[in-house]
């Protein structure tokens, strides 16, 4: 099913306020809400619901650009690769 809305951002942040504020219902992951949850100020609508599609699955390591990417880093890019590869 497609839902459409009058605003389209690229922030879980953003989202976060804009349901604080009241303006609707808000698809964010559990970590970017858990406080809100906890005090109240949010609240679940479908406990059972798990996104698919688009909207889950993917991850983005971002580092500075460069030739060097320092040992840390690529190591940590390469387990993201290795938790998130398609079974």
């Amino acid at each position: 099913m497609d839902v459409r809305s009058r605003v389209a951002v690229n922030s879980s942040d953003a989202v976060r306020s804009m349901a604080l504020k009241g303006l609707g219902v808000a698809l964010l992951p559990d970590f970017a809400i858990s406080h809100d949850l906890d005090q109240g100020t949010l609240v679940r609508l479908l406990p059972g619901f798990a996104a698919q599609g688009n909207l889950c699955g993917s991850v983005y390591a971002l580092h500075l650009p460069g030739r060097f990417v320092p040992p840390k880093v690529r190591c940590f890019v390469q387990f993201l690769k290795l938790q998130w590869a398609v079974q």
